[in-house]
């Protein structure tokens, strides 16, 4: 098998090396056109998009034909077109390579394991794209404004958790945001509260693109030393543990594992009050993670509807072969949607626990494709409660990504072809799902959950697991 994708890296890189040094201008707008088509026809996002944020991703990439314009070598326009992805605002746009990536699309892709597609991601970007090997800044967006939520030492100053963040680089921090909505590493969010894009991902990279920070009135410079930690390896962690009898169970990201299998079975014999299931910062995986772990729990089998909605363009049925009748569950579903959805099962383990009583599910803004897929899931499950933040900061369900590649440079990227708007009736309500408990997380919760505490101390002071220990013994 390594001899195998060796070599079709080996020839995947000579083929593409001896294609690009035949290509004019001519080709690189032919392929922009192309790539223009793709999302305009296929992106799931765009009506909606543009209709809740009024932020035009077509406009945004049509922004770029002036370099298209200019443009000589195969670099410039790989990172013209990984702007352009980025300007979807969805992490599931990004760049790939077609011949490694196609082995593995019906195996892998479909059953939504984004694990070998992050790691494909990670192994062919341009080194010049690969920008992603920093520390991340300790920075949340609360209520409109961004904090720090560790301190940070430059020069013998002290730049203490709590303090607000004012600029970057000399620019109010939103107008930053907004300027720089095609260059953050992970996608921005919508504050529908405060009607405005946010991001939080900002990283010291190899080019410098956050040069400084006005926190309050002194100005965090890069150039220089500086010293910080952001401590999340509870956030990060895989945990289960039993809280007086009520099983916990820690999920960070959705990749088969053999320890949630060895570690629930520890618990067969155990009385059990209650579940809670975290998957805060879970940002997804493969479906077949979450559908494992639930198998070990319940102690029957269990029906869901998962729902498929394709764009109603000519170019999606001809390239998917796509049939499906018309959505009709919204206006705006019957102008642009087909419905594609099925009937999923879980059936239970031969040693599941058996569990049949009431299921918390912390969740938090970040949670993203297969965790989504999780939350639509269980949520039809009676007797599941589900509480945090709503997911809808990350602008709607998309899943099902799938490669499509340019024809004259061979550049491939994977974007998503599907949307969840089972449940909507309006077009505001594709981006979020429904909350029974919907918590604020003030600043002292990120302190908290960041922090260098020991597990223990962290769980006592979550506000969202005490909340979910209420409920339970309700």
């Amino acid at each position: 098998m390594k001899k195998t994708i060796l070599f079709l890296i080996f020839h995947s890189l000579f083929f593409n090396s001896f294609a690009q040094n035949n290509l004019s201008n001519i080709h690189f707008q032919n392929d922009f056109k192309q790539f223009q088509t793709i999302i305009e026809k296929i992106n799931p996002q765009l009506e909606i998009k543009r209709s809740v944020t009024n932020y035009n991703i077509l406009r945004q990439i049509a922004n770029y034909q002036k370099q298209i314009d200019t443009c000589t070598n195969i670099q410039s326009f790989i990172n013209i077109i990984q702007h352009c992805l980025s300007a979807n605002i969805d992490n599931h746009f990004y760049l790939t390579d077609s011949l490694i990536v196609s082995e593995i699309t019906e195996r892998e892709a479909q059953r939504r394991n984004f694990e070998k597609m992050k790691m494909i991601k990670t192994c062919f970007l341009s080194k010049s794209l690969i920008k992603r090997t920093h520390k991340i800044l300790p920075v949340k967006y609360i209520d409109g404004k961004y904090f720090l939520i560790n301190d940070i030492t430059q020069a013998n100053y002290l730049f203490s958790s709590g303090s607000e963040i004012l600029e970057c680089n000399h620019l109010q921090i939103d107008t930053f945001v907004k300027e720089n909505i095609d260059n953050f590493i992970n996608a921005s969010h919508w504050d529908f509260d405060n009607q405005k894009f946010f991001n939080e991902y900002f990283y010291l990279t190899i080019d410098d693109n956050v040069h400084n920070l006005l926190i309050e009135n002194e100005l965090l410079e890069f150039s220089k030393n500086i010293v910080y930690t952001f401590e999340n390896s509870f956030y990060t962690q895989k945990k289960i543990e039993s809280i007086d009898n009520i099983l916990y169970i820690k999920i960070p990201e959705m990749s088969l594992d053999s320890f949630y299998i060895n570690e629930l079975l520890k618990y067969q014999t155990s009385e059990i009050h209650g579940v809670i299931i975290d998957i805060r910062g879970n940002m997804g995986g493969t479906d077949e993670a979450w559908q494992k772990i639930l198998s070990l729990i319940l102690d029957a089998d269990f029906e869901y509807i998962e729902p498929i909605y394709f764009r109603n363009t000519k170019l999606l049925k001809k390239e998917f072969g796509i049939k499906a009748p018309i959505a009709k569950n919204n206006n705006f579903a019957r102008k642009y949607y087909l419905d594609f959805s099925q009937t999923n099962k879980i059936f239970k383990h031969e040693n599941s626990l058996k569990y049949n009583g009431k299921i918390i599910v912390i969740q938090d803004r970040t949670i993203f494709s297969g965790a989504s897929n999780f939350i639509n899931a269980i949520s039809q499950k009676e007797n599941v409660f589900i509480i945090g933040q709503s997911s809808g900061w990350l602008l709607g369900y998309t899943s099902m990504p799938r490669i499509f590649s340019l024809k004259n440079t061979h550049i491939s990227f994977v974007m998503p072809i599907s949307i969840d708007i089972q449940n909507t009736k309006k077009i505001s309500e594709s981006y979020r799902n429904k909350i029974d408990f919907e918590i604020p997380l003030n600043l002292e919760y990120y302190q908290n959950i960041y922090s260098d505490k020991k597990s223990n101390d962290i769980i006592k002071n979550d506000i969202l697991i005490q909340k979910a220990i209420d409920i339970i013994s309700e």
